[in-house]
């Protein structure tokens, strides 16, 4: 800060700010929560400037080809992109950085997509459904009370 006091020229002045961008991804990371192997999630994120803008391509740090986006290719300040997950049969957790690049803009805009694989339901198991299992009033015998057969002479 300036002033006019000549012993005092200019003084120092602490700001807090909150910087935007030009380009900003919501939701900063996009959590698709838990997907089951082979089922596809589908889910949308926004990709918001503060003038028209088209988005050239989405990109993924990886190979892995489990994401497909569909992208409008038009100019304009706020882009709704559909992105699918199809799961693979990886369970566990998951941590994928995306890029988004703008056309006419040198530096791509990223973000993280998140989440966790559940494997697949087991298949049914014939021979334990078979099994006859005691209902919740039927009498079995407690091992204890069980006589202990005789010897055969």
């Amino acid at each position: 800060l300036e002033t006019d006091d000549s012993s005092n020229p200019t003084i120092p002045v602490l700001v807090d700010a909150n910087i935007e961008g030009d380009i900003r991804v919501i939701p900063e990371e996009l959590k698709f929560g838990t997907v089951k192997t082979g089922t596809p999630k589908i889910t949308q994120f926004v990709v918001q400037g503060t003038k028209p803008f088209r988005i050239e391509k989405v990109e993924f740090e990886s190979d892995r080809d489990w994401f497909s986006v569909a992208l409008t290719p038009a100019d304009k300040t706020n882009h709704i992109v559909k992105i699918t997950m199809n799961a693979p049969d990886q369970p566990g957790p998951f941590k994928e950085t995306m890029t988004v690049t703008i056309a006419g803009r040198k530096v791509p805009v990223a973000f993280t997509v998140s989440g966790t694989i559940a494997g697949a339901a087991p298949a049914a198991n014939p021979e334990s459904e078979s099994k006859e299992t005691p209902s919740a009033g039927s009498a079995v015998p407690d091992p204890g009370t069980l006589e202990t057969p005789a010897p055969v002479p």
